[in-house]
């Protein structure tokens, strides 16, 4: 049978052997903790982001299959800026007085 003294060197020795095994565990999830949370964070800001860090990084968004140099993708019914903001303002004001006109409906 142990005497006290052997019993408590065993377990001096079992604690020095443990905290010896465990450091190097402690060291790891210190440092891999914080950068677990930063690489997190990177993700769901680059997919948020993902056309701003496309950009940023000099990639493009998407590129045309058999492209035609010729080809007019959008062609404005505008000639000029002008005209396009004065049709918007003429709309503004339409869109306006209607809504107004709800407002004060009596006939319900």
């Amino acid at each position: 049978m142990e005497t006290k003294k052997e019993l408590k060197a065993r377990k001096k020795a079992y604690r020095k052997a443990k905290r010896k095994a465990v450091r190097p565990w402690s060291v790891f999830t210190c440092l891999s903790a914080p950068l677990a949370v930063i690489m997190t964070l990177a993700a769901f800001i680059c997919t948020m982001f993902d056309n701003t860090v496309t950009l940023f990084a000099g990639g493009t968004f998407w590129e045309l299959e058999n492209e035609d140099s010729d080809a007019i993708y959008f062609q404005s019914s505008f000639q000029t800026d002008e005209e396009r903001v004065a049709a918007g303002a003429e709309l503004v004001k339409q869109v306006e007085a209607e809504g107004a006109s709800l407002l004060i409906n009596d006939n319900k």
